[in-house]
């Protein structure tokens, strides 16, 4: 299987009953796109980590603002989102 066609199949979120019990879905899809791979770790520290959740929040936010603001566009590229 192409790399491409593996992370069309395993890489996407279809909406079920159970993920959209309240009314969205409760594992945050869609996520934002990312030009990089991001791997999660445990934090070092609480105080670093509180910073870097507000800041990945205000960067989740303004990707979504230009999703929304740019929806009726076909061909965003990534990085006119980011």
């Amino acid at each position: 299987m192409k790399k491409t066609a593996l992370v069309e199949k395993l890489q996407h979120h279809y909406h079920s009953q159970y993920c959209r019990r309240n009314g969205k879905c409760r594992f945050g899809f869609a996520k934002p796109i990312s030009t990089r791979t991001l791997i999660a770790r445990k934090p070092d520290n609480s105080e670093d980590f509180s910073r870097k959740i507000k800041a990945a929040e205000d960067t989740f936010s303004k990707i979504i603002r230009v999703l929304k603001e740019r929806a009726d566009e076909k061909d965003l590229t990534t990085t006119e989102v980011l």
